[in-house]
């Protein structure tokens, strides 16, 4: 009896040691992280250089590559200042027409606690209020500047995660989410060696610790599949400020998964060009306050619209203008020999401008009526 115990107990022994080395073997090919605490310290010494700003404005332009024709070149502005103000502008550029005259241009406010939605080219605009604690409103999320931001110092106000992967979209607070892990060795991406974090395989980031937080690569793949779903690639990076580094020219990749393949096909890519960034005190107050120009209307829930400020009258000038010299409107009277041609050529006119002055919801061109406001005391902004 004895000698079988003994026989079992060093089987036993044998195979417990054969499992050991089994799984070590198998771990060896495993990815390791960092601890916690060593994420974190990696983390704040990175981002310190940018802890003392509080206020910054970046200009950009997001351009499709060659090849691309779903989307319109767009003329981007944000700023942020804490605690509470935002601004953003968004203007197109076709070929047709630069930006600074775009008819769709549109910008939002938030202001101590206010809000105002403003189509500068129609003169018309949407005020409301926002608590502190709520989220951003609208598609504020979707901007791919905040998947590069190292800083983000509008702390009243939430940014909703992304609705697909439920991660963070700003950079920031991306990585130091409890979800991302800080793997053991480093990569290099465009020459630059890279701390790498890891959100359970569903997204992967790549900063250049040595130029503060700035991102060199950033993957989303599909939570069941783990496809790629898009990708941010930096080409340069730039010093903005003494110490202060950022991703100025970076691309947006979208992909699909190849029918029967495990090949990711690219099917649009935006570059994403930073023309200016301006920190702290040479961003004024008054980028975050809207002011309206003569002859603004301001319209509310009940599809009302109302002339809050007198004049405007340079507002039909500025809508002809833009009409001849990028609609291609005549600026010579018709031949008399065409006697139906200036109705044609007046109902043409009337539907562009129409098209192009109120840039709005469907629901407010229903029923949407301008009421007299003379002698009435004038609306106050938030």
């Amino acid at each position: 009896m004895a000698s079988r115990f003994e026989f079992i107990v060093v089987f036993a022994s044998l195979v417990t040691t054969a499992l050991s080395a089994w799984a070590r073997a198998d771990d060896s090919g495993a990815e390791k992280f960092r601890s916690d605490a060593e994420k974190l310290r990696l983390i704040e010494s990175a981002v310190a250089p940018w802890n003392t700003v509080n206020r910054w404005l970046v200009e950009y332009e997001a351009v499709p590559s060659a090849g691309t024709t779903e989307s319109i070149p767009v003329h981007r502005i944000m700023a942020v200042s804490a605690p509470g103000d935002f601004y953003s502008m968004a203007a197109h550029f076709p070929p047709s027409n630069p930006w600074q005259v775009d008819p769709f241009c549109q910008e939002f406010f938030i202001h101590q606690g206010g809000t105002c939605h403003r189509w500068p080219f129609s003169r018309t605009y949407s005020e409301g209020t926002i608590k502190a604690g709520n989220y951003m409103p609208g598609s504020t999320w979707m901007d791919s500047l905040f998947a590069i931001t190292p800083r983000w110092p509008l702390v009243e106000y939430k940014m909703p995660p992304h609705p697909g992967s439920g991660a963070p979209v700003i950079l920031v607070e991306a990585v130091r989410s409890a979800d991302y892990r800080l793997l053991a060795n480093s990569e290099s991406v465009g020459g630059e060696d890279c701390a790498v974090f890891d959100n359970k395989g569903i997204e992967r980031i790549w900063i250049a610790t040595n130029k503060g937080l700035c991102l060199m690569r950033r993957d989303r793949r599909d939570l069941r599949s783990k496809k790629l779903l898009d990708r941010i690639l930096t080409d340069k990076v730039d010093q903005v400020a003494l110490g202060l580094w950022l991703p100025t020219e970076y691309r947006v990749q979208l992909f699909r998964a190849g029918q029967g393949t495990n090949e990711n096909i690219m099917e649009r890519e935006n570059k994403i060009r930073i023309v200016r960034c301006v920190l702290n005190n040479d961003v004024p107050e008054s980028t975050f306050i809207p002011i309206h120009r003569p002859g603004s209307l301001k319209y509310d829930d009940a599809q009302h619209f109302t002339q809050v400020s007198p004049g405007g009258e340079d507002l039909l000038s500025d809508i002809v203008n833009f009409m001849a010299k990028y609609a291609h409107l005549p600026t010579k009277p018709i031949p008399r020999n065409h006697p139906y041609a200036w109705l044609l050529v007046g109902l043409a006119g009337g539907s562009c401008v129409g098209f192009f002055v109120f840039p709005m919801r469907k629901s407010l061109f229903m029923k949407a009526k301008v009421h007299d406001t003379s002698g009435s005391a004038p609306c106050l902004m938030l």
